[in-house]
């Protein structure tokens, strides 16, 4: 009878430790997964330009580049603190359409 105790009580430690690794690694796994909205918006930025500056100017950005495709002869110190934030971040276009429109509001 005390050695069916034992065993008893040895399998359900094991079952114990064994849910908490198995709880432990499934909490770990959903830190490490990506979430599908970053995912989503990652994927969105990485097409696309952006409207940014460029030494202090008004410049258009392909979507994850470094390099400025055109150049505004339009100060970004002229402009209202709040745009400036704005533009000092870069604010996306997914379209062409989309950054004429963008272009029109900072350049009129």
């Amino acid at each position: 009878m005390k050695q069916k105790n034992v065993l008893i009580t040895l399998i359900l430690c094991t079952l114990i430790v064994c849910m908490f690794f198995l709880v432990f690694f499934i909490k770990n796994s959903e830190k490490k997964s990506p979430d599908k909205s970053t995912e989503q918006s990652t994927t969105a930025y990485e097409i696309g330009y952006i409207l940014g500056q460029h030494e202090g100017k008004l410049a258009i950005y392909k979507a994850n580049s470094s390099t400025p495709i055109e150049i505004f002869d339009i100060y970004i110190s002229s402009l209202p603190e709040h745009d400036k934030e704005e533009l000092e971040k870069g604010i996306h276009a997914s379209s062409e359409d989309e950054l004429q429109i963008l272009i029109e509001d900072y350049t009129s």
